[in-house]
């Protein structure tokens, strides 16, 4: 059963080209990796909704060019979830999750000093933290064009949690969950 969510990867998601303009495009200064959910939660914040569609199905051969988490994939994916957070996360909601991002940013900051990527983590974080200053005025901007109401963010994001989990058991599981090649 199809529910609201967030954002959606961009891969898979159908927008209304009027909108994605109106809700300012992509985020040239991400480059690549999470442009894409930033334009998503750009448009739920401006009031569109989005829809996870668990029957839908779409093949992506993700980190194709540039390598599952080679250099450039780890530095740009780490350096930009801290700008996706700060740039569009509502006032009351960026204090809730920030402890939940903070462990989060542990976890990844774990993972990559496993795989020997702790120095390539640690320069995107230390970039992201340099970028900030433009990345307030942004948010500025973007929260006080916001339509969504803060519930509505809170409950989009607490559905797409739940959508996330229920993957990530099923996978844990051993069973194909939406969204895989069967």
């Amino acid at each position: 059963q199809a529910e609201v969510v967030c954002a959606a990867c961009g891969d898979a998601a159908f927008c209304r080209r009027r909108d994605c303009i109106a809700a300012g495009g992509f985020a040239e200064h991400f480059l690549c990796f999470l442009e894409d959910v930033v334009l998503g939660f750009r448009l739920r914040l401006a009031g569109s909704p989005c829809l996870y569609v668990p029957e839908a199905a779409v093949y992506h051969q993700g980190s194709a060019l540039t390598g599952l988490r080679s250099a450039f994939y780890t530095y740009h994916g780490h350096r930009n979830l801290l700008w996706l957070y700060v740039k569009n996360m509502p006032g009351r909601l960026f204090w809730r999750y920030l402890p939940w991002h903070l462990l989060a940013t542990l976890a990844a900051f774990a993972l990559c000093a496993a795989r020997g990527q702790a120095g390539i983590f640690l320069k995107a974080k230390r970039d992201a933290i340099r970028g900030l200053p433009g990345i307030m005025r942004q948010r500025r901007t973007i929260q006080q064009q916001r339509q969504a109401t803060t519930g509505k963010i809170r409950a989009a994001l607490t559905s797409e949690l739940r959508v996330l989990m229920d993957w990530f058991r099923m996978r844990w599981a051993g069973r194909a969950a939406p969204g895989d090649r069967q």
